[in-house]
Protein backbone atom coordinates (compact mmCIF):
# COMPACT_ATOMS: atom_id res chain seq x y z
CA UNK A 1 0.00 0.00 0.00
CA UNK A 2 1.17 3.52 -1.05
CA UNK A 3 1.54 5.58 2.31
CA UNK A 4 -0.55 8.56 2.37
CA UNK A 5 2.48 10.70 3.85
CA UNK A 6 4.31 10.67 0.42
CA UNK A 7 1.20 12.15 -1.36
CA UNK A 8 0.09 14.46 1.05
CA UNK A 9 2.39 17.06 0.01
CA UNK A 10 1.85 16.90 -3.69
CA UNK A 11 -2.01 17.43 -2.87
CA UNK A 12 -1.47 20.07 -1.01
CA UNK A 13 1.26 22.05 -3.18
CA UNK A 14 -1.61 21.20 -5.77
CA UNK A 15 -4.69 23.36 -3.83
CA UNK A 16 -2.43 25.69 -2.99
CA UNK A 17 -1.56 26.44 -6.42
CA UNK A 18 -5.41 26.25 -7.25
CA UNK A 19 -6.17 29.02 -4.73
CA UNK A 20 -2.62 30.91 -5.70
CA UNK A 21 -3.73 31.03 -9.76
CA UNK A 22 -7.62 31.68 -8.81
CA UNK A 23 -8.59 28.73 -10.19
CA UNK A 24 -10.60 28.20 -6.66
CA UNK A 25 -13.85 29.43 -7.04
CA UNK A 26 -14.39 30.03 -3.64
CA UNK A 27 -11.25 32.20 -3.09
CA UNK A 28 -10.52 34.08 -6.79
CA UNK A 29 -11.46 37.36 -5.90
CA UNK A 30 -10.12 37.36 -2.53
CA UNK A 31 -6.66 38.55 -2.46
CA UNK A 32 -5.23 38.06 0.43
CA UNK A 33 -5.77 34.57 0.58
CA UNK A 34 -4.68 34.06 -2.71
CA UNK A 35 -1.46 35.52 -1.57
CA UNK A 36 -1.21 33.61 1.52
CA UNK A 37 -1.72 30.42 -0.54
CA UNK A 38 1.32 31.62 -2.82
CA UNK A 39 3.85 32.32 0.37
CA UNK A 40 2.88 28.22 1.52
CA UNK A 41 3.75 26.74 -1.71
CA UNK A 42 7.67 25.85 -0.62
CA UNK A 43 10.66 25.21 -2.40
CA UNK A 44 10.29 21.26 -3.69
CA UNK A 45 6.95 21.81 -5.62
CA UNK A 46 6.22 19.02 -8.31
CA UNK A 47 6.70 19.69 -11.86
CA UNK A 48 2.74 19.86 -12.56
CA UNK A 49 2.63 22.39 -9.56
CA UNK A 50 5.62 24.57 -11.08
CA UNK A 51 3.87 24.39 -14.78
CA UNK A 52 0.46 25.84 -13.61
CA UNK A 53 2.03 28.51 -11.81
CA UNK A 54 4.49 29.40 -15.17
CA UNK A 55 0.94 29.01 -17.46
CA UNK A 56 -0.73 31.83 -14.99
CA UNK A 57 2.25 34.14 -15.24
CA UNK A 58 1.45 33.93 -19.23
CA UNK A 59 -1.87 34.56 -18.80
CA UNK A 60 -3.50 37.79 -19.04
CA UNK A 61 -7.10 37.06 -17.98
CA UNK A 62 -8.10 37.19 -13.66
CA UNK A 63 -10.58 38.82 -11.85
CA UNK A 64 -8.81 41.10 -9.71
CA UNK A 65 -7.52 44.13 -9.91
CA UNK A 66 -4.24 45.03 -12.29
CA UNK A 67 -2.06 46.09 -9.26
CA UNK A 68 -2.63 43.13 -7.36
CA UNK A 69 -2.26 40.35 -9.88
CA UNK A 70 1.23 42.35 -10.57
CA UNK A 71 2.29 41.56 -7.20
CA UNK A 72 0.64 37.91 -6.91
CA UNK A 73 2.82 37.05 -10.09
CA UNK A 74 5.77 38.83 -8.48
CA UNK A 75 5.37 36.83 -5.34
CA UNK A 76 4.83 33.57 -7.48
CA UNK A 77 8.11 34.48 -9.33
CA UNK A 78 10.05 34.88 -6.17
CA UNK A 79 8.87 31.19 -5.15
CA UNK A 80 9.78 29.41 -8.74
CA UNK A 81 13.22 31.39 -8.46
CA UNK A 82 13.78 29.88 -5.08
CA UNK A 83 12.95 26.64 -5.82
CA UNK A 84 15.37 23.77 -5.40
CA UNK A 85 15.32 22.74 -9.25
CA UNK A 86 15.14 26.06 -10.81
CA UNK A 87 12.81 25.25 -14.36
CA UNK A 88 14.60 26.13 -17.14
CA UNK A 89 10.82 27.11 -18.46
CA UNK A 90 11.24 30.18 -15.79
CA UNK A 91 13.47 32.77 -17.56
CA UNK A 92 11.89 31.29 -20.98
CA UNK A 93 8.40 32.80 -19.54
CA UNK A 94 9.42 35.47 -18.50
CA UNK A 95 11.30 36.75 -22.01
CA UNK A 96 7.79 35.85 -23.65
CA UNK A 97 6.11 37.94 -21.49
CA UNK A 98 8.24 40.71 -21.55
CA UNK A 99 8.71 40.69 -25.96
CA UNK A 100 4.96 39.90 -26.26
CA UNK A 101 4.19 43.76 -24.50
CA UNK A 102 0.55 42.21 -23.31
CA UNK A 103 0.95 43.18 -19.88
CA UNK A 104 1.35 46.50 -17.80
CA UNK A 105 4.26 48.28 -17.48
CA UNK A 106 4.67 47.24 -14.07
CA UNK A 107 4.66 43.74 -14.22
CA UNK A 108 6.97 44.05 -17.50
CA UNK A 109 9.30 45.77 -15.12
CA UNK A 110 9.29 43.58 -13.23
CA UNK A 111 10.01 40.53 -15.77
CA UNK A 112 13.27 42.30 -16.50
CA UNK A 113 13.99 42.24 -13.04
CA UNK A 114 13.54 39.31 -12.07
CA UNK A 115 15.63 38.19 -15.55
CA UNK A 116 18.56 40.06 -14.19
CA UNK A 117 18.48 37.88 -10.92
CA UNK A 118 17.93 34.69 -12.96
CA UNK A 119 20.83 35.65 -15.15
CA UNK A 120 23.33 36.03 -12.13
CA UNK A 121 22.35 32.40 -10.69
CA UNK A 122 22.05 30.71 -14.21
CA UNK A 123 25.53 28.36 -15.32
CA UNK A 124 23.77 27.63 -18.61
CA UNK A 125 25.60 30.09 -20.71
CA UNK A 126 22.48 29.60 -23.70
CA UNK A 127 20.02 31.08 -21.30
CA UNK A 128 22.74 33.83 -19.81
CA UNK A 129 22.85 34.88 -23.81
CA UNK A 130 18.90 34.86 -24.28
CA UNK A 131 18.64 36.91 -20.80
CA UNK A 132 21.39 38.88 -21.89
CA UNK A 133 19.45 39.89 -25.25
CA UNK A 134 16.59 40.31 -23.64
CA UNK A 135 18.08 43.12 -21.50
CA UNK A 136 19.48 44.93 -24.22
CA UNK A 137 16.30 44.94 -25.84
CA UNK A 138 14.59 46.38 -22.94
CA UNK A 139 17.19 49.49 -23.03
CA UNK A 140 16.56 50.15 -25.85
CA UNK A 141 12.78 51.68 -24.81
CA UNK A 142 13.19 55.06 -23.24
CA UNK A 143 10.14 55.78 -22.54
CA UNK A 144 9.67 52.66 -19.96
CA UNK A 145 10.51 52.66 -16.61
CA UNK A 146 11.94 49.22 -16.88
CA UNK A 147 14.46 50.88 -19.61
CA UNK A 148 16.54 51.42 -16.38
CA UNK A 149 16.20 48.24 -14.37
CA UNK A 150 17.50 46.89 -17.90
CA UNK A 151 20.62 48.68 -17.55
CA UNK A 152 21.00 47.59 -13.67
CA UNK A 153 20.73 44.04 -14.55
CA UNK A 154 23.48 44.46 -17.66
CA UNK A 155 25.72 46.21 -14.84
CA UNK A 156 25.50 42.58 -12.93
CA UNK A 157 26.05 40.69 -15.67
CA UNK A 158 28.45 37.29 -14.86
CA UNK A 159 30.72 37.60 -17.38
CA UNK A 160 31.12 41.33 -18.03
CA UNK A 161 33.32 42.53 -21.44
CA UNK A 162 34.00 45.23 -23.24
CA UNK A 163 31.37 44.80 -25.89
CA UNK A 164 28.85 44.42 -22.42
CA UNK A 165 30.86 47.96 -21.13
CA UNK A 166 30.14 49.98 -24.23
CA UNK A 167 26.47 49.10 -24.75
CA UNK A 168 25.81 50.18 -21.24
CA UNK A 169 27.88 53.24 -21.73
CA UNK A 170 25.96 54.39 -25.34
CA UNK A 171 22.60 53.44 -23.82
CA UNK A 172 23.21 55.30 -20.29
CA UNK A 173 23.87 58.24 -22.82
CA UNK A 174 20.89 57.44 -25.04
CA UNK A 175 18.50 57.87 -21.74
CA UNK A 176 20.43 60.95 -20.96
CA UNK A 177 19.33 62.88 -23.84
CA UNK A 178 16.42 61.59 -24.89
CA UNK A 179 13.72 63.94 -24.13
CA UNK A 180 11.38 61.18 -23.88
CA UNK A 181 13.31 59.31 -21.50
CA UNK A 182 11.37 57.84 -18.75
CA UNK A 183 12.04 60.04 -15.12
CA UNK A 184 12.96 56.96 -13.41
CA UNK A 185 14.85 55.61 -16.49
CA UNK A 186 16.76 58.82 -16.74
CA UNK A 187 17.63 59.02 -12.73
CA UNK A 188 19.51 55.69 -13.39
CA UNK A 189 21.11 56.91 -15.98
CA UNK A 190 22.94 59.48 -13.92
CA UNK A 191 23.30 57.67 -11.29
CA UNK A 192 25.73 54.68 -13.37
CA UNK A 193 27.29 57.60 -15.10
CA UNK A 194 28.02 58.60 -11.80
CA UNK A 195 29.34 55.21 -10.50
CA UNK A 196 31.13 54.58 -13.96
CA UNK A 197 32.30 57.99 -14.18
CA UNK A 198 31.82 58.77 -17.29
CA UNK A 199 33.43 61.95 -17.74
CA UNK A 200 31.59 62.58 -21.08
CA UNK A 201 28.30 62.98 -19.51
CA UNK A 202 29.32 66.06 -17.56
CA UNK A 203 27.78 68.82 -19.50
CA UNK A 204 24.25 67.31 -19.90
CA UNK A 205 24.23 66.54 -16.09
CA UNK A 206 25.57 69.94 -15.46
CA UNK A 207 22.39 70.92 -17.52
CA UNK A 208 20.01 68.75 -16.07
CA UNK A 209 21.27 70.01 -12.51
CA UNK A 210 20.53 73.83 -13.41
CA UNK A 211 17.32 72.99 -15.50
CA UNK A 212 14.35 74.37 -13.14
CA UNK A 213 11.66 72.73 -15.59
CA UNK A 214 12.86 69.40 -14.92
CA UNK A 215 11.39 67.27 -11.73
CA UNK A 216 13.35 67.83 -8.80
CA UNK A 217 14.64 64.22 -8.55
CA UNK A 218 16.38 64.62 -11.34
CA UNK A 219 17.83 67.99 -10.08
CA UNK A 220 18.66 65.96 -7.05
CA UNK A 221 19.88 63.11 -8.27
CA UNK A 222 22.50 65.39 -10.86
CA UNK A 223 23.85 67.40 -8.38
CA UNK A 224 24.43 64.64 -6.40
CA UNK A 225 26.50 62.90 -9.57
CA UNK A 226 28.19 65.91 -9.50
CA UNK A 227 29.35 65.79 -6.35
CA UNK A 228 30.48 62.07 -6.99
CA UNK A 229 32.82 62.48 -10.20
CA UNK A 230 32.84 65.89 -10.96
CA UNK A 231 35.58 67.89 -11.85
CA UNK A 232 37.19 70.60 -9.45
CA UNK A 233 35.49 73.28 -11.41
CA UNK A 234 32.33 72.33 -10.63
CA UNK A 235 32.92 73.55 -7.36
CA UNK A 236 32.19 77.26 -8.67
CA UNK A 237 29.74 75.68 -10.65
CA UNK A 238 27.50 75.00 -8.31
CA UNK A 239 27.58 77.61 -5.87
CA UNK A 240 27.27 80.12 -8.88
CA UNK A 241 24.63 78.18 -10.81
CA UNK A 242 22.32 76.30 -8.38
CA UNK A 243 22.96 77.73 -4.82
CA UNK A 244 21.67 81.18 -5.41
CA UNK A 245 17.72 81.37 -5.26
CA UNK A 246 17.53 77.40 -4.95
CA UNK A 247 15.17 75.28 -4.24
CA UNK A 248 15.25 74.78 -0.47
CA UNK A 249 15.11 71.09 -1.12
CA UNK A 250 18.13 71.22 -3.32
CA UNK A 251 20.15 72.62 -0.76
CA UNK A 252 21.07 69.16 1.05
CA UNK A 253 22.24 68.19 -2.29
CA UNK A 254 24.25 70.98 -3.10
CA UNK A 255 25.81 71.01 0.47
CA UNK A 256 26.70 67.39 -0.01
CA UNK A 257 27.93 67.73 -3.33
CA UNK A 258 30.10 70.65 -2.54
CA UNK A 259 31.42 68.80 0.49
CA UNK A 260 32.71 65.81 -1.91
CA UNK A 261 33.95 68.33 -4.33
CA UNK A 262 36.25 70.18 -1.82
CA UNK A 263 37.84 66.91 -0.32
CA UNK A 264 38.12 65.59 -3.30
CA UNK A 265 40.35 68.37 -4.87
CA UNK A 266 42.05 68.74 -1.46
CA UNK A 267 43.06 64.54 -1.62
CA UNK A 268 44.35 65.06 -5.22
CA UNK A 269 46.66 67.99 -4.02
Amino acid sequence: MVSTRVEEPAVEASHLVKVAIGADEVTARRYVARSEAVWKLGRDLPDEAVEALLAYLRSTEDVLREERVDALKNDIINVLRTQKRVSPQLSETLIAMFDSQAYGVAMLDYCIQHLGAVQEASADEEERSRIYACLQRATRVPGASYAGTALIALLHTPHEDDDMRHFVNERVAALLYAEDSHEAAKVTAIQIAAERGYAELLPVIRRMATDESLPLTQRVVSIGALGRFGCPEDIEFLEKRVVPGANPRLLPAVEAALKQLKQATKESR
